[in-house]
């Protein structure tokens, strides 16, 4: 466990800004609302941070993070909906993907992250914390 939970790894931060400015092939930009950009940059920077420490996902650096992990999970909010909102179960949620994702962008959905593993659980509600999801 990292001896710190900060977001404010500075570490972290010039690959992730790195990382979204190579971004601009993303089919659909908006579906990253601007409300949640800050917080998509906040959980990117705790999960590298925390990845240093415990292996969370194969993920080393910030845009291999976006491009496999990030990105991959939000592809699924695009398909169209048919509710306003939603209850989405996450079984199996490891580093919070798509579970954290989803809640970040889809702050109208109720979100149920489930792991079995204490040390994911723990980066989960470190994120949930400091992320007021």
């Amino acid at each position: 466990m990292p001896a710190h939970d900060s977001a404010d790894s500075p570490q972290a931060k010039p690959s992730l800004r790195a990382a979204l400015s190579s971004l601009h092939w993303l089919p659909s930009p908006s579906i990253f609302p601007p409300a949640a950009k800050l917080k998509l940059h906040a959980y990117a920077d705790l999960l590298l941070d925390w990845n240093r420490q415990i292996n969370l996902t194969g993920a080393r650096d910030a845009e291999t993070l976006w491009r496999r992990h990030i990105l991959d999970c939000a592809w699924l909010l695009t398909v169209p909906r048919s509710a306003k909102s939603l209850k989405v179960v996450d079984i199996g949620s490891g580093a919070g993907l798509p579970g954290i994702l989803w809640a970040i962008l889809r702050p109208e959905d109720t979100v149920l992250t489930l792991d079995t593993v204490a040390k994911k659980v723990t980066f989960q509600q470190v994120v949930q914390r400091r992320l007021g999801l």
